[in-house]
């Protein structure tokens, strides 16, 4: 229960009603604290002065430098007068406001000890002088008094020097302070029976607050567990109030849009892996159904051996079926770890423009590329990544503009730096993607290439391994006149710093080099 929002509420408002009294109750026990203090500190100043002029008693003939010595040093007002209450020396270092008290209570009307001290009799004739004058032992006498109509409390000492029986002068300290909320403390058994009559009220408050805080949060809870258990979907919270048909527009219905957006987050993300594990099933079903009818080819024909054309042939087909499963499953097992974000990988500075230099002309080597025309300007770039990671993006953008290219084809590659990051682009004059096909280039098994030659995994472990290292994989195409495919990674600072300015490096593919020094022959 303590841990419950209508709890907390109704305490809130059992402790603002209790407020008042215990301000009263706090700040009166301070004062009455407070009283020793300022005892203490006017005693202390009137025991130095006797002291000083005891021991030297031509002191006493300009006397005025020491009494304000000592007044400012315990923030004190000092008087010494003569046996006929002649003021020789008058020091005032006193403050009856604290800084707390000015800034709540304001400076207005602030009883200065001064002007409270006009108001009394002459020193002389007050109790405390004269107990002290008339105290033949100790010449000492100490108290407090309530001035300036109960505003100020005055605590002060008196102090008879004394040579040969007779009064030489006498010592007068005051310290004063300010009662903070007088008002409040002379009204406090009023204020003790209207804090009865309010903590009623304020109790009722506090449990219809809490009760409309924490009845729409019940109704959330329960319409998630609900949907929880039935597993249902396109389900979303109401943001209307409850016996109205107005939406709310508080903190409330904030939470509850917010919730709406992630339940449809997580419908859309559910409806991909749905997607996804249809995909998947129909990827596999083919070289599944291949291996199957390989198998009950040879059961049928256990007892007799199969002509060799035959037995090659199925051969082939087992050979081909093993090879696409494997590929999917090798590209899925990629694409999930990227996915995750890779992580355990090591990682470390990987030189980009040697990484994309060698896997540009590893390509451009291949028989079936061969009347491809890549050609790569690269800019020295070191980014921090996983090497391996960043080769199999790069390999697959580049496999897929040659793929796409056709014969006779061109594609190039790009390598630059952009601020803070690495640019990387792979174009090709090929065909282009239709608009309609753009938003579906990244997605798993998405592919337009005849003929079932690619998984349609390549480009989505390319976006992954993206994400995985801090950057984005994107993509433009008009048709007609090719796409272009571009990666942004971050760079690395210190590798940045020791690279210097940009080299670019134009160069041709390995096959069109081949065929020169053939002619060139």
């Amino acid at each position: 229960m303590l841990r419950s929002l209508r709890f907390r509420a109704f305490m809130v408002a059992v402790v603002v009603a209790f407020a008042p009294l215990s301000v009263v109750a706090i700040v009166g026990a301070l004062e009455i604290r407070s009283e020793p203090d300022m005892q203490r500190a006017a005693d202390q100043a009137a025991t130095e002065l006797t002291e000083r002029f005891a021991a030297e008693p031509e002191a006493l003939v300009q006397p005025t430098a020491l009494v304000e010595q000592v007044a400012r040093r315990h923030h004190v007002r000092v008087r010494l007068l003569d046996p006929t209450g002649t003021v020789m020396a008058d020091a005032d270092a006193t403050r009856t406001v604290t800084v707390l008290e000015d800034l709540f209570l304001g400076p207005e009307d602030e009883p200065a000890l001064q002007d409270a001290d006009e108001q009394e009799p002459a020193v002389m004739d007050r109790p405390i002088p004269r107990a002290a004058v008339h105290a033949e032992t100790s010449g000492h006498a100490a108290g407090c008094e309530t001035w300036a109509s109960g505003t100020l409390r005055v605590c002060q000492v008196a102090r008879v020097l004394w040579r040969d029986g007779e009064v030489l002068a006498l010592v007068y300290v005051q310290q004063a302070h300010r009662r903070a909320i007088r008002a409040l403390y002379d009204l406090r058994f009023a204020l003790l029976k209207l804090t009865l009559f309010v903590a009623a009220g304020a109790l009722l408050l506090g449990w219809w607050l809490g009760w409309r805080m924490v009845r729409p949060l019940h109704r959330l809870r329960n319409q998630a567990l609900e949907w929880a258990t039935a597993h249902a979907r396109d389900q979303q919270v109401e943001t209307v109030s409850p016996g109205l048909e107005l939406a709310r527009e508080d903190e409330i219905g904030d939470m509850a849009t917010a919730f709406n957006r992630l339940l449809e987050a997580l419908h859309e993300r559910a409806r991909h892996n749905a997607e996804f594990v249809a995909d998947l099933t129909h990827e596999f079903k083919n070289p599944v159904a291949a291996v199957r009818a390989c198998a009950e080819s040879l059961a049928s024909h256990a007892d007799a051996p199969l002509p060799p054309a035959r037995t090659e042939r199925l051969a082939r087909v087992l050979r081909d079926s093993s090879a696409r499963l494997d590929a999917l499953v090798t590209q899925f097992l990629e694409l999930a770890r990227a996915e995750a974000g890779m992580v355990g990988e090591d990682r470390g500075p990987v030189d980009l423009t040697s990484l994309v230099r060698g896997v540009v002309e590893t390509i451009a080597a291949q028989p079936e590329h061969a009347t491809v025309e890549i050609t790569h300007e690269l800019q020295e770039v070191i980014v921090p990544g996983v090497s391996g990671r960043l080769e199999t993006a790069v390999r697959n953008l580049v496999e897929n503009a040659a793929s796409f290219a056709g014969q006779d084809g061109h594609v190039r590659v790009t390598l630059r730096r952009q601020g803070s990051h690495a640019r990387l682009e792979v174009h090709d004059d090929g065909p282009g993607i239709a608009p309609e096909d753009l938003p579906r280039v990244f997605d798993r098994f998405f592919t337009r290439r005849q003929g079932r030659k690619g998984t349609g995994l390549g480009l989505a472990l390319v976006k992954a391994i993206a994400h995985a290292h801090g950057g984005r994989a994107r993509v433009r195409s008009t048709v007609g006149e090719g796409s272009t495919f571009s990666l942004r990674l971050p760079l690395s600072a210190r590798a940045e710093a020791a690279i210097g300015s940009a080299s670019i490096e134009p160069t041709r593919s390995r096959a069109e080099r081949h065929e020169n020094h053939r002619v060139m022959e």
